[in-house]
């Protein structure tokens, strides 16, 4: 009886901590009439993403007769490790009454650490604290990955999605392990050959241990077997001496990290907990996974119906992400462009801007041919990005200084101040005087008058004036600058008035600004070590318009700091306008900046050249003429290019190089341009506010037709 009587009690325990602690489980804490809820997109999938923003979105309901400010502050309390961490992250919106706003905070790639948010209603903190699911690790580099995540409608069916996270698993996988204790398990024939289990019946006895029943090793490894017969020569044949069989082929290679384990080359899927309706509008939510895969009906259901998380996961796509969608029927926006190797698969392949676009037919046994082509390219593109978060050019466990001053690094691609460094030998001749003044000369000369005494207050003094004299010395040599540089692409599409921008950003200042701003739409990943050795503590703000403000600790004076961005951005009304129908073609520069170098595409294919056209200025358009072999534009689709472009995106971003190996002017696409030209980039936010232009680099490729 009081066996059963405890079996109950652990039953009802279990089921409260299902309901209360469950993972589809959304905390609301009421403060008075204010209801805070959190709404996560997504549970957490063990392991860390590594770069990307992580947004945290919380449900704000007002039920009183006037309206509130509430504020939220992420993490109520840090819990520093010592090394570069998010210290806060806040945002605060005035909730009308008796209705529901959305708040959201965001997490850039850097760890943070508590669980509780800090509620702030009409300026008052709160006592009690709402607790909100932190994606552990987001940002820290100290876990090597050769992962990649997808996100993941929770309609894609569970078997799509483990072939998309394993892709075909072989029947039998190969190890020295498993050779060696095969060997030591199989008797030994009269001939001296060893036997195998492919000409041996299996018994009780001798039964061969493979990877289907072969259990896993501590060290997260399977260990399986391969026949091995030994050939006349007593050399033994291995599966690298057979010719491959579609039974033989490789799954993703498992790379060791030392101390973190052995991870496996997978896609990891982070399953949604919400319907994609409900999914983030706010396109810098989908940054930090490589793909996004959803049913064919839900994608045609957002876009006819819930247009801000159709544009989000739009933008997210043509800013370099990975869409896969799952059905047919599927309706894809006109702009993207099949892309060339797209007959030569079973499945639509469309090249969208920077990004790539899969549509999928529901047939598990259509999609396992294609499978392993599609993983790779989602490896790939984690690959890139995760260079971002531990590329040698921003970050890394060597000092700043080896980092900036290597060959391919931003502070030679991309300087922000022309001599970087301390005048040493004048410091060292400084120092040198010094100490001659207040030891020997000192002493000599208070001998002299006998005033020994006064060694009281002339070594302190001399003290100051030299401190003052160091400081002097170092400011009237450089002065006071805070001075900024850029190299940005961006591919501008005028007809929708939407851009796609990327690149880099680089600020120097004397003394320590009061912050950077950037723009809601911009991803800006801080070029910042995160060393133990140099840890930072981050703060960022979102003001009422939605900006970005970089507080705290994203730039230090006299450092040269940087950042890689991307933004995409839609209702651009800038524009070049052009006059075909006179028998001298023009341009009018409508960009809002000096163009230094102007070269277009007619409509009909015909190739036109300008110069040093400033802002507002019509200018009439010349026939180019090249020294070089000229490859007719007809020769080059849109898609093509887009396709370099995301070539050329794939090369810059990784490496750090302010330098874009992008297409040459005389293969443009019939219907568009490219400028060129050395000033601020209209389609970047300055960042800090009275800077000084140092070193500019602005290419836009625009599509007029």
């Amino acid at each position: 009886m009081l066996h059963n009587t405890v079996i109950k009690y652990v039953v009802i325990f279990h089921i409260f901590l299902l309901l209360f602690f469950g993972q589809n489980r959304l905390f609301a804490a009421n403060y008075g009439k204010i209801s805070i809820q959190e709404i996560p997109m997504t549970s957490d999938a063990g392991t860390p993403t590594s770069y990307g923003y992580l947004e945290y979105r919380f449900r704000v309901t007002n039920k009183d007769t006037k309206a509130h400010t509430v504020g939220l502050e992420i993490p109520k309390t840090n819990f520093v490790r010592g090394q570069t961490e998010l210290r806060r992250s806040a945002n605060s919106i005035t909730v009308p009454p008796q209705s529901t706003a959305i708040l959201r905070l965001l997490q850039p790639p850097f760890p943070m650490h508590g669980d509780e948010a800090q509620v702030i209603i009409d300026g008052r903190y709160q006592r009690d604290s709402t607790p909100f699911r932190r994606i552990a690790n987001h940002g820290d580099s100290y876990y090597p990955h050769e992962i990649a995540n997808i996100l993941s409608s929770n309609e894609v069916p569970g078997d799509l999605r483990n072939l998309f996270q394993s892709g075909i698993p072989p029947e039998k996988v190969k190890t020295p392990e498993s050779e060696t204790e095969n060997s030591e398990n199989k008797p030994e024939t009269p001939e001296g050959e060893t036997e195998n289990s492919e000409n041996k019946p299996e018994t009780p006895e001798s039964e061969t241990k493979t990877s289907e029943s072969k259990p896993e090793t501590p060290e997260g490894e399977t260990k399986t077997s391969e026949s091995k017969q030994e050939t006349p020569e007593g050399e033994t044949e291995t599966s690298e001496n057979k010719p491959e069989t579609p039974e033989s082929k490789t799954v993703p290679a498992t790379v060791t990290h030392g101390s973190s384990g052995t991870i496996t080359s997978e896609l990891m899927p982070w399953t949604s907990n919400i319907p994609v309706e409900e999914w983030s509008d706010y396109w810098l939510a989908y940054t930090r996974f490589d793909a996004v895969i959803l049913t064919g009906s839900e994608w045609n259901e957002i876009q006819e119906r819930h247009a801000g998380v159709f544009d989000a996961l739009k933008k997210y796509t043509e800013a370099g992400g990975i869409l896969g969608v799952v059905g047919t029927d599927v309706k894809i926006p006109k702009e993207w462009l099949p892309a060339e190797d797209s007959a030569q698969n079973p499945i639509q392949k469309y090249q969208a801007v920077l990004g790539l676009v899969y549509v999928f037919d529901k047939n598990t046994d259509t999609i396992k041919p294609v499978i392993e082509p599609f993983r790779e390219t989602v490896l790939k593109q984690a690959k890139l990005w995760r260079s971002t978060s531990t590329g040698g050019y921003n970050r890394s466990s060597s000092s700043l200084s080896a980092v900036l001053s290597s060959e391919t690094a931003l502070l030679s691609s991309l300087p922000v101040v022309a001599n970087y460094g301390i005048n040493i030998k004048l410091i060292m001749i400084l120092i040198v005087v010094f100490a001659a003044l207040i030891a020997p000369v000192n002493i000599y000369i208070l001998s002299l008058v006998k005033r020994r005494i006064w060694l009281l207050w002339t070594v302190p003094l001399t003290s100051l004036v030299a401190s003052v004299l160091v400081l002097g010395v170092s400011f009237f040599q450089e002065g006071f600058l805070r001075q900024s540089s850029s190299a940005t692409y961006t591919i501008f599409d005028q007809q929708r008035e939407e851009a796609v921008t990327f690149g880099f950003v680089g600020f120097y200042s004397t003394l320590t600004p009061r912050g950077i701003v950037f723009a809601p739409e911009t991803e800006a990943t801080a070029c910042l070590e995160r060393g133990y050795g140099n840890a930072k503590s981050l703060e960022i703000y979102l003001t009422a318009g939605g900006n970005q403000f970089l507080a705290h600790g994203w730039i230090s004076a006299r450092i040269p700091s940087y950042f890689v961005v991307r933004k995409a951005q839609s209702q651009r009304k800038e524009r070049i306008t052009f006059d075909w129908t006179t028998g001298s073609p023009s341009a009018t520069n409508g960009l809002g900046m000096d163009i230094k170098e102007l070269h277009v595409c007619s409509p009909a294919g015909e190739l036109f050249t300008a110069q040093n056209i400033k802002a507002g200025e019509k200018v009439p358009l010349t026939v180019s003429v090249s020294t070089e072999t000229i490859v007719l534009s007809a020769t080059l689709s849109k898609a093509a290019a887009f396709n370099e472009l995301r070539q050329a995106y794939a090369t810059i971003i990784p490496n750090g190089s302010a330098t874009f190996p992008i297409f040459s002017s005389n293969r443009l696409p019939a219907g568009s341009y490219l400028v060129e030209t050395d000033v601020w980039n209209p389609f970047v936010e300055e960042g800090i506010d009275r800077t000084t232009p140092y070193q500019n680099k602005t290419i836009i490729f625009g599509l007029f037709e």
